[in-house]
């Protein structure tokens, strides 16, 4: 598992976003601003704990879809530079 720390906070509005990042992702998680005043610092990092394997999960899935579909590409690749006999109005092949 990656281990994610957090490399900004920012604040807009009524909205808090924390930024996380590891060696090879980021990405920001928004929270009411009101919320994590009230957070302690184990509520907040059990919060971060669930939006990092969320993020983790989701990672996992675009991952394997990349993979389906590379194994689909593949599986009809042979079908590139076929020839396709095609007949004209008076019967000829071409």
């Amino acid at each position: 598992m990656s281990d994610y720390e957090i490399n900004e906070v920012r604040v807009e509005g009524d909205t808090a976003w924390i930024i996380l990042r590891c060696e090879n992702d980021g990405f920001a998680v928004s929270i009411p601003y009101s919320q994590l005043q009230e957070m302690t610092d184990k509520e907040l990092e059990a919060f971060l704990q669930l939006k990092v394997q969320e993020r983790l999960q989701l990672l996992s899935e675009i991952e394997k879809k990349k993979q389906e579909d590379k194994t689909k590409r593949d599986s009809v690749k042979h079908l590139i530079g076929k020839k396709i006999k095609i007949k004209n109005n008076g019967g000829e092949t071409k």
